[in-house]
């Protein structure tokens, strides 16, 4: 470092090479800082997992004094709790980096066809070495065996290397650069075109994987007495004899304060201790190993200029496999391929204990006489005296050669783990899940010699996400929290355990996730719906407000729970104003919180643009929509769910949406339809529908029809429909059956289980007041309100001669409400005089007795259509419907009626033949 602008003399073709390299390379150490630091993952990723609650909602209830059954629907809340998975990486990251390393690989036989003989030759042996790593020999080239192609291949590149070196020894290095990059990029056409693989040229690019290791291992070990220098420079770097004897003593303490801190990270990696210290970075040790060994380089020079000059080669080659090792770091951190990682951080720390330490001892053993006198010793640093320096590199390399088996070779099994997570990337990327599946088992595997996990995390994460079954999944997710562990790890496992209903142990995990990872949104998310789950709700409220490292629909997935949340919560309707946005997981649940409120926002924020192919969010939205608009009497629910409902693929979502569609219909007025679309849902559905019964008879009752009432009540008795019989008692009692009513909540006191006392006393209650009282049933008033207003305007438009206005008004008033009878009549009166259109006149009765089936007053009147109509068989088949509406006398007197107008209208009809 005794030069630190050493480049001033160059030329600006050197300065363009030199500057550009190493700025590549301090971009590449930056980059590696910033994932490390900010453990940015391309893998792991988050998936959303919807489910949804129910809380029941009363609705149609509270008509009777006495007692009376509750007819509930669902308002449905979205809960998304979040586990992990994986992205599958774009190739694009693994053939730019293998091109890195072959370009390298490129500039190393280009520099070493600059040696003398015996180099040439020991360099001609390494290259040998790394065409068998690089993988081409799996390419099946011609069909060819491997050794084959692992021959011809080393053949091509030493003979040119051999024509440039002994031939053409006085071409540039930039020539020879040139022509080496040609000849690999026809090594890679012709693999390309003639293997007989279908993907060669990137399972070769896949299989660069050791070649980036060993380049990696070899340069971390290379600089890693850089530091140590480095501390001798700065330390001695301004001495002179008799002015500071004080720096050499400073080198002493700080070289031996940085090995030890170095040793200690060695002491953690291999779980010797767990101190709560600051360590050193390996990655931070490689850097600045790396920037400081271009000065380093420069002041060796000395040592092997007799070999290749520092200017540009050797600087070349160093800058180069500088660029390639964190090249080939920041591929592995993109990769997530831990085991890989902690191979190179393994060497980086190896090579910085054993490099430095020997050179360290290397300084005091040749020169501590000049370090204690405060020389600058720096100067003559590599020009050895008892110690030489090329054996203190030898020792050196024992020394790591020691630590490597006292660790059980631990750095090789983990470099195999990753190399296996490689081949199994590669599978994946050709869609074989299978073979994938057992790369990362073996990942998983390798090293431990039971063939049980050896707690890599990315191949057992990986390998537990191919499995298919939970239990199984269980065991080694476990095993890819013990190592490196990810949010997505904890999340993952803590879902198992939940859907296996192992509720304390999803605690406990992801408790111990929060412990590593406490700003997690996921954990927290997902640790505070449990706590919700297993009704722990101050736990749960705690977990789902804390601040996270939520981003984006991160934040808007957070936000939808804690609207769950409010809706599950026993106090939900005092809670205070409620956030929309335009998600529906956010308006399906703002909406359930607005069902469970006295006070009900009419605004709901339709969504636009949804598919018409249902899922959890979409049916939920539509739902709570449909009992929001049902509770404030709004149109915007049946304004858009009849696309839906007509879908194919809906058929799990139809009924739900069909009566809640027919709530909203009655809401608005519009009985007729309600009843119908009711009616079809009911004979439709594969299922048994009690509840739609019951909600049918709830509106008969309203709208005074108990004996309609009655006969729903029965279909839902049928089916053991809790308090059914109850309804139908009172039904019974109000068109005069007392006796019958009385009957069956006796036989229901018989049948009662002893310990439900407070029921019993209702229904005793009720027995009474079934003998004593007339029954009193709230009824529907607003729909008859409206039906008078209805009826009001369209007289006036009729008075007014307003004919169309007047059809279209006594067109509603006859379809709306067949209950309304009165309007009903006067509409099929209107249609047979004024508007002379008896066909309009005998659809509406018609449709009416379709649905109030036990009016007396609608049957006669569509017997009467009938007979104008000339529709004798018609008139004479709904006769008989009045003998459980009327009583006998009137029946009778009736039916003698009906056949003297009856045989007039047919003495009219033969006349007119």
């Amino acid at each position: 470092m005794s030069e630190i602008f050493f480049w001033k003399g160059w030329n600006f073709r050197e300065r363009v090479i030199l500057f550009g390299c190493f700025s590549g390379l301090l971009c590449l150490i930056m980059a590696v800082f910033v994932v490390d630091f900010n453990q940015v993952s391309w893998l792991y990723d988050w998936n959303v997992t919807a489910f949804l609650n129910k809380i029941p909602e009363e609705v149609y209830s509270k008509h009777s004094n006495l007692i009376e059954s509750s007819v509930n629907t669902d308002v449905l809340v979205l809960l998304q709790k979040v586990h992990g998975t994986f992205s599958s990486l774009s190739s694009i990251y693994t053939v730019v980096w293998s091109l890195a390393v072959y370009f390298l690989l490129a500039v190393c036989v280009s520099v070493f066809t600059f040696l003398n003989r015996f180099w040439f030759i020991v360099c001609a042996g390494l290259l040998i070495l790394l065409v068998t790593f690089s993988g081409v020999g799996n390419v099946a080239l011609f069909g060819l065996s491997s050794q084959v192609i692992i021959s011809s291949i080393s053949i091509i590149l030493i003979s040119l290397a051999y024509y440039c070196h002994e031939v053409r020894s006085t071409v540039s290095f930039y020539r020879r650069l040139l022509l080496f990059c040609a000849v690999f990029f026809l090594i890679g056409t012709v693999i390309h075109v003639f293997s007989i693989h279908e993907s060669a040229l990137l399972e070769v690019a896949y299989q660069s994987y050791w070649l980036g290791i060993i380049l990696s291992a070899v340069f971390s070990l290379y600089v890693g007495h850089e530091i140590v220098y480095a501390i001798l420079v700065v330390s001695t770097g301004t001495a002179s004899e008799g002015v500071s004897k004080g720096n050499g003593l400073h080198f002493i303490v700080f070289s031996l304060l940085y090995l030890l801190n170095v040793a200690l990270v060695f002491m953690r990696n291999s779980n010797y201790i767990d101190w709560d210290i600051y360590y050193f970075n390996p990655y931070l040790l490689l850097g600045l190993s790396s920037v400081l060994g271009v000065w380093g380089l420069r002041d060796r020079e000395g040592l092997y200029h007799r070999v290749m000059p520092f200017r540009p080669l050797a600087l070349v080659v160093y800058l180069s496999m500088a660029v390639v090792t964190f090249g080939t770091i920041l591929y592995l951190m993109i990769q997530s391929n831990d085991p890989a990682l902690e191979a190179i951080e393994d060497a980086i720390v190896f090579g910085h204990i054993g490099m430095g330490g020997l050179f360290f001892i290397y300084i005091l053993i040749n020169f501590i006489t000049l370090l204690l006198k405060g020389l600058p010793i720096y100067r003559v640093a590599f020009k050895e005296d008892n110690f030489p320096y090329a054996t203190s590199k030898l020792a050196g390399v024992i020394v790591v050669a020691a630590f490597f088996f006292a660790s059980n070779y631990a750095p090789f099994n983990q470099a195999v783990s990753g190399y296996f997570n490689t081949v199994a990337d590669f599978n994946l990327t050709q869609g074989d899940r299978d073979a994938a599946k057992e790369y990362y088992r073996r990942g998983a595997i390798y090293g431990n010699i039971l063939a049980q996990s050896n707690t890599n995390h990315r191949s057992n994460y990986m390998y537990a996400q191919l499995l298919e079954k939970d239990e199984q999944k269980m065991v080694w997710m476990e095993s890819a929290t013990k190592k490196n562990p990810t949010e997505q790890s904890y999340a993952s496992l803590g879902v198992l355990y939940e859907q296996s209903s192992l509720f304390f142990d999803a605690v406990f995990t992801y408790q111990a996730g929060l412990e590593q990872f406490p700003d997690s949104w996921a954990l927290n998310n997902n640790l505070g719906l449990l706590y919700e789950r297993i009704q722990l709700s101050d736990s749960a409220d705690y977990y789902l407000n804390q601040n996270t490292n939520a981003v984006f629909w991160q934040k808007d997935v957070l936000s939808a729970n804690k609207l769950a949340f409010w809706a599950l919560s026993p106090d939900r309707k005092s809670q205070g104003m409620l956030q929309k946005s335009g998600r529906l997981d956010h308006q399906a649940n703002w909406m359930a919180n607005q069902v469970g409120r006295d006070s009900v926002d009419a605004s709901m924020g339709l969504i636009e643009e949804m598919s018409l192919q249902l899922n959890l969010f979409s049916y939920a939205y539509l739902k709570n929509l449909g009992l929001v608009c049902a509770k404030n009497r709004a149109t915007d629910f049946l304004s858009v769910i009849d696309p839906f409902l007509e879908y194919s693929g809906n058929d799990a979502f139809r009924n739900e949406l069909s009566v809640t569609k027919a709530m909203n219909l009655y809401a608005t007025g519009d009985v007729s339809n309600a009843f119908v679309l009711m009616n079809d849902t009911f004979e439709k559905s594969s299922q048994a529908l009690p509840d739609v019964k019951m909600l049918l008879g709830k509106w008969s009752m309203e709208l005074n029809a108990p004996k309609l009432a009655a006969r729903y009540f029965e279909s839902a008795r049928e089916y053991a429909y809790p308090l059914a019989t109850a309804d139908l008692a009172q039904a019974y009692a109000m068109i005069g059956q007392r006796s019958v009513a009385q009957y069956l909540v006796g036989k229901e006191l018989n049948e009662l289980d002893s310990s439900k006392t407070s029921l019993r006393s209702q229904l005793e209650v009720l027995v009474e007041s079934l003998d004593k009282e007339p029954i009193v049933w709230n009824h529907n008033t607003e729909v008859f309100e409206q039906g008078e207003d209805l009826l009001k305007h369209a007289a006036e438009a009729q008075n007014k001669g307003l004919v169309e206005d007047a059809r279209i008004l006594y067109g509603r008033l006859g379809v709306n409400n067949p209950f309304f009878e009165k309007g009903v009549l006067q509409a099929a009166k209107f249609f047979n005089q004024k508007g002379n259109d008896k066909d309009r006149a005998y659809e509406i009765l018609r449709q009416s007795i379709g649905v109030n089936e036990y009016s007396p007053e609608l049957i006669m009147a569509y017997i009467d259509q009938c007979l104008s109509m000339g529709l004798i068989s018609y008139a004479e088949g709904t006769v008989i419907r009045l003998i459980d509406v009327l009583d006998a006398e009137a029946y009778q007197r009736y039916e003698l009626d009906f056949e003297a107008r009856k045989s007039q209208v047919e003495s009219e009809l033969n006349s007119w033949d």
